[in-house]
């Protein structure tokens, strides 16, 4: 892997010249062949790499760099779980005042509250996330079923 101007992470893959679908055989080893190959750095203990099933793999393959999918999108889902984490006991709090004496309290209901009080800016929920710069939580409303996930993973 290496980043490139944007600090974006590429690395080599073979692409089929016809289809332009990334081929199923890529391991390393046949990838720095193939970069050894094209740039003419086959001589040496470089010659102990397999040449011969590389030629085969350029014949229909380019070799080409992409880049690699989901680094920054993980990277904001994981910071959603621990921002989610911080703000679920200060919730279930808010949660269990708000509730009268005789209401069954179910995960279903408090996961809908949540939802509806993270896209209520006016909310006490809303306002103390903003003021944590809890902005990834506050971004894009999650799903019940996120919420669900949240407890049954035991990341709360």
């Amino acid at each position: 892997m290496a980043k490139h101007e944007k600090g974006d992470l590429h690395h080599l893959v073979f692409v089929n010249k016809t289809t332009k679908n990334v081929a199923s055989t890529n391991s390393w080893i046949l990838k720095l062949t193939a970069l050894l190959q094209q740039t003419g750095h086959n001589a040496g203990i470089q010659s102990l790499l397999p040449h011969q099933k590389v030629l085969r793999l350029l014949e229909s393959n380019n070799l080409i760099s992409k880049t690699v999918r989901g680094t920054k999108s993980d990277q904001v889902t994981a910071n959603v779980r621990l921002e989610a984490k911080a703000m679920i006991p200060y919730m279930a709090v808010l949660f269990c005042e708000k509730q009268t004496g005789g209401t069954l309290v179910t995960k279903n209901a408090f996961c809908t509250w949540i939802i509806e009080q993270l896209q209520d800016q006016s909310s006490e929920v809303y306002e103390t996330a903003a003021a944590c710069e809890l902005y990834d939580l506050l971004e894009k409303p999650r799903s019940t079923r996120w919420w669900r996930d949240q407890f049954k993973k035991g990341r709360v």
